[in-house]
């Protein structure tokens, strides 16, 4: 008679089948979960039955067992860095005040990313007609968000082209293009030439380099959605406010508003 290798459960037949059905069970419940602690909760439960089903059979299957314990670890490492994530910030009163400007764009990120991105800006206090910044063809290399005051971006022969109030960003369609890899088509768009952002009253920013910032947001779908949201309600009240006139002449804010606009949507995608 052909003697053939087969698996001898250690436990009871019933509790074996019981074991072997909840283990695939809950590896295959994973795909319905959204919330990420669920979802890993679920996950480590599955890897750790799987691991106990296949050491108690006899022999025990090795191959399968190490892949299981390496699922375990890696959803371990996972609920670690969730727990780090969303465990409890203190943010100073400029952080907070910068926060509630963005009217509840970030409230589904975790506070640990939030902060990382705030501290990864610079504070920026700038005087009464001093420069905030300047741009080539609305182009910079840093983005602005407006904690206080204005700020005027005006172009190279005195049209005040757009202003950013409280809440609002200078310098954002760099952003856009930085984290969509594109370039501003200027044959086709009529983007006024912003070469310098202007402080009305004492105004205070905060700063990030265009290109680290975009690599921030490129790796996390989260940040993404809250800055995509973010710039989205800005461009839509600088959109509705009315426009500025200088010596009775009115900048074409309006088609630089919408050209602006859809490199941002470009970016999201």
């Amino acid at each position: 008679q052909r003697q053939g290798h087969t698996m001898a459960p250690v436990l009871p037949w019933v509790l074996d089948g019981i074991l072997a059905n909840v283990s695939q069970g809950t590896a295959l419940a994973t795909y319905f979960f959204i919330d990420p602690w669920n979802l890993q909760a679920v996950a480590l439960f599955s890897a750790t039955t799987q691991v106990l089903f296949y050491f108690l059979q006899r022999p025990p299957v090795w191959i399968f067992v190490f892949w299981n314990v390496l699922q375990f670890c890696i959803n371990t490492v996972q609920i670690v860095r969730l727990a780090v994530d969303t465990s409890e910030v203190q943010f100073d009163e400029r952080e907070l005040q910068a926060l509630a400007l963005t009217l509840h764009c970030f409230d589904s990120v975790p506070s640990r990313k939030i902060a990382r991105v705030l501290r990864s800006g610079e504070w920026l206090q700038t005087k009464n007609g001093d420069t905030v910044c300047t741009l080539e063809d609305g182009e910079g290399d840093h983005v602005h968000f407006v904690v206080e005051g204005t700020v005027e971006a005006v172009s190279r022969d005195g049209h005040v082209c757009y202003r950013a109030d409280t809440g609002g960003f200078v310098g954002e369609a760099s952003l856009a293009h930085a984290v969509s890899g594109t370039l501003p088509d200027y044959d086709a768009l009529d983007v006024p030439d912003a070469a310098r952002c202007v402080a009305l009253g004492d105004v205070r920013t905060l700063r990030w380099p265009v290109r680290r910032l975009a690599r921030v947001l490129r790796r996390d779908a989260e940040l993404l959605d809250a800055f995509r949201e973010a710039l989205a309600l800005d461009f839509y009240a600088r959109g509705r406010r009315p426009s500025t006139r200088v010596d009775g002449v009115t900048p074409p804010r309006r088609v630089w508003y919408g050209s602006y606009a859809i490199d941002a949507a470009r970016a999201s995608r």
